[in-house]
C-alpha cells in the first residue's frame, strides 16, 4: 500500500482545516520547510484549497518551494483551469496535476486538452464527496459547490475522459483523525486507474498501513497525522 502525504496551504502557510473550514496554521512555508520526516511517504499531494473558492491562480510560489526541498513526486492542485496553468505547474516541478472545481461530468474539456499534451498518468482527479440521504455526492469549492453527481459517475466519468488516477475524499471525516469512509471503495466500480483513498486518517491507519494491501485502493493519503512531523 502507496503511503501519500497530503500538504494543505493558504498563501505561504502549511494549513490544516476540519472538513474543509476553519483552517489553522501550523508552519511557515518560508522559514526552513521541510516536508514530514516519515520516511515512509512515497509522493506528496500539495494543495490550496482557498484558491478556487476566491477565484484566485494557483499558488505556484508554495509549489517552487515544496519542489525545492523534496525529490519525492508532488501532484499540485487548487485553482488549476488552464492548461497553461497546468503546464506551468509542471514546469516548476509538478509530476502530477489535481484538477477537482475545474472538471463535472458534463464538462470534462480541460482533462481531454492535457491528456494530449501530457499524458493521462500525469491527471489526477478529485472526488471530493458528502454522505446526503445515503447517496456520496461530489463537490467543487473546497466543498461549497454541489456537482449534482455522485461518487461513482464522477469516478466512472473521470476514467472515461483520461484520468490517470482518482483520489477519494469524504470532507465530514476531514481533519478529524476518525478514520477513513472504507465503504465507499464497495461503491466504485472495478476501475482500471488508481484509487487514493483520503480524508479522516487516523495514527492507527498509518501505524498498520500494510495491512490494507487487500483492499480497492492503491494508496492511503494522510494529512493532519502528519503535523507533528515537520521538523
Amino acid at each position: 500500500m502507496r503511503l501519500v502525504c497530503r500538504i494543505e496551504v493558504k498563501n505561504n502557510w502549511v494549513v490544516k482545516g476540519v472538513q474543509y473550514e476553519g483552517v489553522g496554521k501550523v508552519l511557515a512555508l518560508d522559514k526552513g520547510y521541510r516536508i514530514p520526516s516519515n520516511d515512509k511517504i512515497e509522493e506528496v499531494i500539495l494543495l490550496d484549497l482557498t484558491r478556487s473558492v476566491f477565484g484566485l491562480p494557483p499558488n505556484f510560489m508554495a509549489l517552487e518551494i515544496v519542489a525545492e526541498n523534496t525529490n519525492l513526486p508532488i501532484t499540485f492542485g487548487g485553482g488549476i483551469d488552464s492548461v497553461e496553468a497546468a503546464l506551468k505547474a509542471f514546469e516548476l516541478g509538478a509530476s502530477k496535476v489535481y484538477l477537482n472545481s475545474s472538471v463535472t461530468v458534463n464538462e470534462t474539456s480541460l482533462v481531454n486538452e492535457l491528456v494530449k499534451i501530457v499524458g493521462r498518468q500525469a491527471i489526477t482527479i478529485g472526488c471530493e464527496y458528502r454522505i446526503e440521504n445515503g447517496q456520496r455526492m461530489c463537490y467543487g469549492e473546497a466543498g461549497r459547490e454541489p456537482f449534482q453527481e455522485t461518487l461513482t459517475d464522477r469516478a466512472i466519468a473521470m476514467n472515461a475522459c483520461g484520468a490517470g488516477e482518482i483520489v477519494v475524499s469524504h470532507i465530514e471525516s476531514d481533519g478529524i483523525e476518525k478514520g477513513f469512509d472504507w465503504e465507499c471503495l464497495d461503491e466504485l466500480p472495478p476501475l482500471p486507474i488508481p484509487i487514493i483513498l483520503a480524508s479522516g486518517g487516523s495514527q492507527a491507519e498509518l501505524d498498520k498501513i500494510q495491512g490494507y494491501e487487500s483492499m480497492k485502493c492503491e494508496a492511503l493519503c494522510f494529512s493532519k497525522v502528519f503535523n507533528n512531523d515537520y521538523g
